[in-house]
């Protein structure tokens, strides 16, 4: 499921980008969402939005935020020679995964032809999580952008 999850949100990706071209170029957009199946709750995001599970009352974060102040992300992106500046990818992108934003993806390198080579500074593959689903203490879950996010806390 995790596999074909991460397969998913990138083929998506890559299906706006040949599709749109490039309005794909400068525009993006973050994604979270949860599928259950059985016992098990799927959770795959990136970006800000998030999913929170109301487990008897209390919040539990099913998914985590791809912000360019978070340690692994930031590593990622410094490992592809992309730089961090005011907690944004290049000084402007505030998340690290999105779908579309593709000048953060792709370098065109016109002494090639204008060959594209991939930057990976911003990357649509989500995060996958995995999770226990109990009907007898799992309430709802909220899957809502970061605008509510940043008034409130999960």
């Amino acid at each position: 499921m995790q596999r074909a999850l991460k397969k998913s949100f990138v083929d998506l990706d890559e299906l706006y980008h040949n599709t749109l071209g490039s309005i794909s170029i400068k525009c993006g957009s973050t994604c979270v969402m949860v599928l259950i199946v059985g016992a098990h709750i799927f959770c795959a995001n990136v970006g800000d939005s998030r999913a929170v599970l109301s487990r008897k009352g209390t919040a539990v974060n099913l998914s985590y935020d791809h912000k360019a102040s978070r340690p692994d992300e930031v590593a990622r992106i410094n490992k592809n020679d992309g730089i961090i500046e005011f907690s944004r990818v290049g000084g402007r992108l505030a998340v690290t995964r999105a779908f579309g934003d593709f000048e953060f993806k792709y370098q065109i390198d016109s002494s090639k032809g204008g060959i594209k080579i991939r930057k990976n500074l911003v990357i649509s593959e989500p995060e996958v999580r995995m999770y226990t689903f109990d009907p007898s203490e799992d309430e709802f879950i909220v899957l809502a952008s970061d605008g509510l996010f940043d008034m409130f806390k999960s």
